[in-house]
This record gives structure tokens, sequence and C-alpha cells, in this order.
């Protein structure tokens, strides 16, 4: 094979390599986020972090990689809670340390705990917003405290919806453009599967643990803790089904303001359109009535002069009104679940008290 064959050859090849690996890691962002994995540490950081800062919010960067539609999560570290400066110092120093020890420093995203699965709220959706504009790839990992502490791990992943993010680049949350769009509050942020990763060393361990412990004792079964099943006979009320209630008769009263907010709205443009009604019908009169004495009919405005002259209201921003319904629907759902069992004791009770 000649020099120049063999030249061409891993030329070809190298270009094939180039292609391949910028297809599988999607430098350009151009593959949908279709899967979530999420390593095992960084669950438990996100885990730690939520707790210790409750009942503060917690928040923090995650790290890792894009490979073609799977998002890999492979490591994150908290950001304080203080000023945008302080905050903003504190990312590029963590930053220049994490390649300092050659660790996965690519920011993917962002993470905050919430309460009572409120993920529907306009500082989130302002910061996913900022995030997906300059990484189009981001997502927000939601840890609900008040769910984990019923024994499940309540982490979930989500972007906000393309539709959802031309809107809010243009900034006019009108009804309109939401209607054009399809959007509503149950859709405008989507949500991604989201898997745990764990090593394979970590899995053997885990088994090999599994497999060593020590059959229980007769002392042991004595002594061990009630079953679960033993808390339905607790006849308190569960804690979160109150804090549920106060979180739903506020979300009520939001709901009821934007919802008045926006009948006045409605009401004052009617009466501004009945005036620019009245005042071109009183204009066609008055050209009429020239017209029969013989004088020249006096110009019609255009509509930008006689918008002008009847300035209409300005239709106030059908998010606050899409947030809190999504609000009010989650708090219902939640409620929902919470008041089961505790109906459940009460109608026991009863029966026992007759």
């Amino acid at each position: 094979m000649s020099k120049t064959a063999a030249s061409a050859l891993l030329t070809s090849d190298n270009t094939t390599v180039s292609a391949s690996v910028a297809a599988a890691l999607d430098i350009e962002g151009n593959n949908p986020v279709n899967l979530v994995q999420v390593e095992a540490l960084v669950v438990m950081k996100i885990i730690k972090h939520s707790r210790e800062a409750s009942p503060e919010v917690a928040t923090g960067q995650l790290l890792g990689l894009d490979v073609e539609t799977t998002l890999e999560i492979t490591n994150c570290y908290p950001v304080p809670s203080g000023g945008s400066e302080d905050s903003t110092q504190y990312q590029m120093d963590m930053m220049q340390c994490l390649r300092e020890v050659n660790t996965d420093n690519n920011a993917v995203g962002w993470y905050q705990s919430v309460h009572f699965n409120t993920v529907l709220d306009h500082s989130i959706l302002e910061m996913q917003y900022n995030y997906q504009k300059n990484l189009k790839k981001s997502v927000l990992l939601a840890y609900d405290l008040s769910r984990s502490t019923r024994g499940n791990v309540a982490l979930r992943a989500f972007r906000l919806a393309p539709a959802f993010m031309d809107i809010y680049k243009k900034g006019e949350f009108t009804a309109q453009n939401f209607s054009v769009a399809g959007l509503s509050h149950s859709n405008i942020l989507e949500e991604i599967p989201l898997v745990i990763h764990n090593s394979s060393l970590l899995n053997v361990l885990m088994y090999e643990l599994d497999e060593q412990n020590a059959p229980v004792t007769s002392l042991e079964e004595a002594t061990a803790t009630p079953s679960p099943l033993a808390s339905a006979l607790d006849l308190c009320l569960d804690p979160c089904l109150e804090k549920n209630i106060e979180v739903l008769l506020d979300s009520l009263d939001r709901f009821n303001s934007t919802r008045q907010q926006y009948q006045h709205w409605q009401r004052s443009m009617t009466r501004e359109q009945q005036k620019i009604q009245q005042y071109q019908q009183r204009r066609r009169l008055e050209n009429a009535a020239r017209t029969a004495s013989g004088q020249e009919p006096l110009p019609e405005e255009s509509e930008a002069q006689v918008a002008a002259m009847f300035p209409l209201p300005k239709e106030p921003s059908r998010l606050n009104h899409l947030v809190a319904t999504g609000k009010v629907e989650n708090y219902c759902k939640q409620l929902n679940q919470f008041s089961g069992p505790t109906f459940a004791k009460l109608f026991a009770v009863r029966e026992l008290q007759n």
C-alpha cells in the first residue's frame, strides 16, 4: 500500500472515529434527554444536604456527562445560599478544585429540595430556564423531603418543555400564547425517567454483606422493634396532613387572587372596547351628517391612533395563575393520599366506641 493510500485511509478512519465520538457525546446538544442516570453517591449527597439544610431549601450543582440520549450524573456539590457574588465565586473555586483532582467538572444541571412535591414554582422555573438557555441538556433533580420520610427516595428529574422555553424567552405569558402552544400547568415541566446506578464492585459488596448476615436469635426477636403494621394503631394525626392543609389554603388564596385579577382585566378590557365602538359610531354619524350637508367628512383615524386615544389595559401574566392552579391540584392529590389512613383510623375508633 502506498503512503498516499495509507494516509487517506488513516484520515478516513480518524474522521469516522471523530464523527462517532461527537455523535455519542452530543457536543452540540441535538439529541433529546430520554434517561437520567444518577450515581448512588450523588443521591446520598443530595439526601444528606437536604436533611441538614431543612427547613431551608438546599440547592447544588450537578456534574456529569451526556452520552447520546442518556444524561449521566456522576458528582455534585452544594451551593451556599448567600448572595449571588459569593455563590458565583464559590462555584468558580469549586470547578477549579475539581479540575485539579481530575474529576468530572461538566455542569449538567442542578438539584433542589422541595416539600410536598412542589416543583412548579416561579423561582424553580426561572432557574431552570437560565440553565437550559445556557446548557441545552441540563436537568433539575427535585428531592422531596416530606415524601421521603415515608421510606421512599422521592427523587425526580425535570426539564422545561420546549414550547414553554419559547414563551419564557419572549416574556409574553398571555392566555392566547399558552393556548396556541398547548401548555397547561401539567405539561410546563416534563419529567424524565430516572435510574440510580451502582458500580459492579458495590453490587458485589452488598450481595456479600447480605449473604454474611447471621441468623436472628430468639433474644433479638424478643427485643426487635415492632412491626410497621403496629403504626396503624397510632391515632395521632399525621403531621404531613396538617401541614398539607395549611399550604393548600395558602395556594387557594393565591389562586383566587389571580382569578380575580384576570376577571378585573376582562371587565376593564370590555369597557375600553365599548368606548372605542361608541367613539367610532359617533364619528360615522358625524361624517354622515357632514356629507348630507355638503361638507367634507372628517378623516378616519388609524388603529394606532385609536389605540393611543383609548389605551387598552395590559393582560396580567397567566403564568401566575398556572402556577397557582398546579399547586392546588398537587396539594389536593397529596391530601387525598395522606387522608386515607387517617380517615380509616377515625372510622375504626368510632365503631369501637359504639
